[in-house]
């Protein structure tokens, strides 16, 4: 087995297996709700310095901040890519989707943002 298989197949049977890391999520995005197969975590970019609301010497005012997430989703399981600079929900909650690509045309990976009190 080489590479490409072996990770087309730990992708299948142990990171998108909701026994062992991903969950299934309810996906909301252009009026059509998916259930699929995900993993959903946090993101901090290099770049993060934060504290009290402040990013890369930016506020976003007094008590809001920003929540980035990373989604992991099998690309079968939606069959498209979803576009940047549009709207999310994932399990009920609303997200900007600030970057989106396919790896190996098999994976999505989105970087979310929504801002909180």
């Amino acid at each position: 087995m080489d590479f490409r298989a072996a990770f087309e197949k730990d992708l299948a049977s142990v990171f998108h297996n909701s026994a062992e890391f991903s969950e299934t999520k309810e996906i909301w995005y252009n009026g059509v709700i998916y259930e699929v197969p995900a993993v959903v975590s946090e993101y901090k970019p290099e770049s993060y310095e934060g504290r009290d609301s402040r990013r890369n010497g930016r506020t976003f005012g007094d008590g809001i901040y920003s929540v980035q997430k990373i989604a992991y989703i099998p690309f079968s399981a939606l069959g498209f890519l979803p576009s940047i600079s549009n709207r999310i929900e994932i399990d009920g909650t609303g997200y900007d989707i600030k970057s989106s690509e396919v790896l190996q045309g098999k994976e999505i990976v989105l970087i979310l943002e929504r801002y909180d009190e």
